[in-house]
Formats: structure tokens, sequence, C-alpha cells
């Protein structure tokens, strides 16, 4: 018991991510043992709830009960802006698209069908984590687009370490390039897709996110996201 208790303390001491989830297994653990002291998950910092990349796309989690954004993330072209508007007039939550917040600069370095380097992001990705931060500082919640192609990306966005979840919205570079294809009026070319993908470090097992097929169709993706998460009525 005192090797559980341990952990318990080390993960609310340090709050990392996989001391966390360490100190969440082995409290799981010492509530199944007969005799053993019950530990509160509350205590370790698991005041937000996610779901691990492992987990099937059918799962549900307890519903959250603090502020949350969730930040739809994936390469360009898999339907981060469609899935995310449907997720905002469902849930009523504030919405901002995150190509929006790009300069002008990377606007028209990619129009021209040049990749952004992780110079080029920052700025961009330091809008976005204020855009968060803004609706967490409000007791709201609330949804952005970002591709967050890399785990860099996302620690920027995340820098809280609470208070957000990153729904990967995963889907095969043939059926991506299908999809940009046909649709027009943005700035970033097909070509760009390839830079993409070579970027792309999908979540890890320690970072707040759920992993999501992009295969049915946009409604039933919203759908799926809002029972995955408990956001349902």
């Amino acid at each position: 018991m005192s090797q559980f208790l341990f952990f318990v303390q080390l993960g609310a001491c340090l709050q990392a991510p996989i001391v966390k989830k360490l100190a969440c297994r082995l409290c799981t653990f010492s509530h199944s043992h007969q005799g053993a002291v019950p530990i509160s998950i509350s205590a370790v910092g698991f005041d937000d709830v996610s779901v691990p990349r492992s987990a099937p796309d059918s799962a549900t989690v307890t519903p959250m009960t603090n502020p949350v954004v969730l930040v739809v993330m994936g390469v360009s072209g898999c339907g981060k802006t469609t899935v995310a508007a449907l997720l905002a007039g469902r849930l009523g939550w504030p919405f901002e698209e995150g190509d929006a917040l790009h300069p002008q600069s990377n606007i028209d370095k990619m129009r021209a069908g040049h990749p952004l380097t992780n110079d080029d992001r920052g700025p961009w990705l330091e809008k976005v984590a204020e855009w968060v931060e803004e609706r967490l500082d409000a007791g709201e919640n609330g949804l952005i687009t970002c591709s967050a192609l890399k785990r860099a990306y996302r620690d920027v966005i995340n820098r809280r370490g609470s208070g957000v979840v990153f729904v990967f919205l995963a889907g095969s570079k043939e059926t991506i390039e299908a999809r940009l294809a046909v649709r027009h009026g943005h700035f970033m070319p097909a070509s760009l897709l390839d830079s993409q993908f070579a970027d792309l470090e999908e979540p890890d097992f320690d970072e707040p996110e759920i992993r999501v097929d992009i295969g049915p169709a946009p409604g039933v993706i919203a759908q799926g996201i809002v029972e995955r998460l408990g956001l349902g009525d």
C-alpha cells in the first residue's frame, strides 16, 4: 500500500501525464483489493476526461464537469472544419476556425505551394493557444480546428496540461487525396498533402486525445464524438 501512496503523491506533485496515468491505474488496482484504503482520482490531478488511443471507437467515458476545449486536428482535407462546425451547432459552443488565425504571410506561402516551417507556425500556434486559454479562463467550453501535426505543436496548445482534448481525425492518404481533389476555395493546395503526412506525429497514449476514423459521414462522426466524450444531454 505504501507503494500506491508513493505514486499518488508523486503524481500530485509532478502533474506529469505518464506519472498521473500510472497513479490512476494504481488507484484503480488498490480499490480492487480488500482492505485497501480508498484513494480519490482527483488527488492525482485527474480533473479532465479523455479516451486513450487504444480505446475502441464505441467507448464512452464519464461526462466532463470542467470547461474543456476540443481541438479538432489532422492533416488538411480530413474534415476538421465540417466536423467541428457540426459539433459547435449541436453543443452550442464557441467555435474558431484555426486557419483564420494564420498570419497573411503563412497563407501566401501555402497558396504558393510551399510547406510551413516550425518558425512559420510558431506565431500561429501561439494564437491558437491564446484562444484556448481565453475560453478556459472564462469558464467556457469551446471548439477550434488546428492541424496540430507535431507533438511539440500540441504541447504549445495544451501548455497548461489540462482543459484540452485533441480530436484526431484519422484517414488514409488515398482517402484524403480524393477529398482534396474536389475541394475548392481553400488556400492549401493538394500538392502540400505529402508534407503534411511527413510532419504528422499521431497523438501518443499520454496525450489527452481521441482518435476518430473519417470514413463515416460527418454527422455520424460528430455524434460519435459527442457520445464518446459524454457530452450529450
